[in-house]
């Protein structure tokens, strides 16, 4: 049985589907009264972490967050010098720099066109053309996996900001 199946089984009860990577979130973020699927078996043993730069030795993909602060990857041009330098260390580590898939997290979007700290555009800012145009750009960069925020004040909301997103923005990138 693949999990797909349980969740399924789960949803057409109207009990709620939780996801838990060992121990994800705050003060049991993945505790619910719903059907919690545990995907802690497929995570991989961490070693020579790195507290002050937030880095570990071992792992088989990179998830910055885009508008980090403390490191803007909020450009494409930023998002790609840092991905250079991640495969620089992944060949000093012995790695295959092939082997990390490449993910952007997307906290925020939409809002007018703005620039980023470097004068280039700022991801994911204007109209849902630009937007596209920026999924596209992230995926000729080698990004296989976008994690989007979607705002809302309910389920509902979040729902239907998704469904837009997909219709107006996501729609422009394929084909």
């Amino acid at each position: 049985m693949n999990g797909a199946q349980p969740a399924a089984a789960a949803r057409r009860r109207g009990l709620r589907v939780v996801a838990m990577g060992g121990g994800t979130g705050l003060s049991g973020g993945a505790i619910g009264d719903g059907l919690i699927v545990n995907f802690a078996q497929h995570n991989r043993m961490i070693w020579d972490f790195d507290k002050e730069r937030r880095t570990v030795r071992v792992g088989d993909g990179w998830y910055p967050i885009g508008t980090n602060p403390s490191f803007p990857l909020d450009s494409l041009a930023r998002y790609q010098t840092a991905t250079v330098k991640l495969r620089g260390m992944a060949e000093k580590a012995g790695r295959d720099p092939s082997g990390i898939t490449l993910a952007y997290r997307v906290a925020r979007f939409g809002g007018p066109a703005a620039l980023a700290g470097d004068g280039q555009h700022k991801l994911f800012t204007g109209d849902d053309g630009q937007m596209a145009a920026d999924i596209v750009a992230l995926r000729q960069a080698g990004v296989s996996h976008l994690d989007i925020g979607f705002p809302g004040a309910s389920t509902a909301a979040m729902l239907e900001e998704m469904q837009r997103f997909r219709d107006k923005v996501i729609a422009q990138t394929q084909g």
